[in-house]
C-alpha cells in the first residue's frame, strides 16, 4: 500500500524520520516521480543482490534483507500508483507526452509507441546481459575467496530474489487492473 497523507503505508519514511534529519519528498504529480522511485528500487536491489550473493552456499537470507526486498516491492507499487495517478491527471505528465524531435516536428503516437517498444526491448537485452555477467562474476569471486559456489547455488539465490520480484509485480498488476 503506497503512502498517502491520509493512509501511511507500512514503510512510511516520515514515521522513522529523526527530528533534524533532512528529507526530500517526491509526489505523484511530479512527472519524474515514478522514474525516480524506480531508480531507487534498482539501486537498492543491486545492493541487496550483492549482499545475498555474498552469503555462503545454503545460508539462509537474513530477515532484514528479506524485509528490504519487500520494501523494494512496495516501492514498485508506489511507482505504479504514481503512474496511474498521472494518467488521471494529464497535466502531471505534460513533460513525457510526445516530444519534439531535433527537427522540431512531433512524432505521432504510433511512432512514439514503436520507439518505446524498441527501447524496452533493448533494456531487456541489456538486463539479461548484465545478469549473465554478474552471475559469472559472482561465481568467479567465490572461487577466488576459496568458497567455490556452484552455478546451481548462485542460481538458487537468484531464484529467491526473482520470486520476490515476481510476487510484487503480480500484486501490482492485479492492483492496477482493479
Amino acid at each position: 500500500m503506497p503512502n498517502t497523507l491520509s493512509k501511511p503505508g507500512p514503510y512510511d519514511p516520515l514515521a522513522k524520520l529523526d527530528p533534524d534529519e533532512p528529507f526530500f519528498a517526491i509526489v505523484a504529480h511530479d512527472p519524474f516521480a515514478p522514474a525516480t522511485v524506480d531508480f531507487w528500487v534498482d539501486l537498492m536491489r543491486h545492493d541487496l543482490v550483492k549482499k545475498i550473493l555474498d552469503l555462503k552456499p545454503k545460508e539462509k537470507i537474513p530477515d532484514y534483507l528479506q524485509e528490504k526486498l519487500k520494501q523494494c516491492s512496495e516501492a514498485e507499487l508506489v511507482s505504479m500508483e504514481m503512474r496511474r495517478f498521472q494518467k488521471g491527471h494529464p497535466e502531471s505528465d505534460s513533460i513525457t507526452t510526445a516530444r519534439a524531435t531535433y527537427s522540431g516536428s512531433k512524432k505521432s503516437a504510433a511512432e512514439m509507441e514503436e520507439l518505446n517498444r524498441k527501447k524496452r526491448h533493448n533494456e531487456a537485452i541489456r538486463n539479461l546481459s548484465e545478469a549473465a555477467f554478474l552471475v559469472c562474476n559472482a561465481s568467479e569471486i567465490f572461487d577466488e575467496l576459496g568458497t567455490p559456489t556452484e552455478l546451481p547455488d548462485v542460481l538458487e539465490k537468484i531464484k529467491i530474489i526473482s520470486d520476490s520480484f515476481s510476487i510484487g509485480r503480480k500484486f501490482l498488476k492485479n492492483r492496477i487492473s482493479e
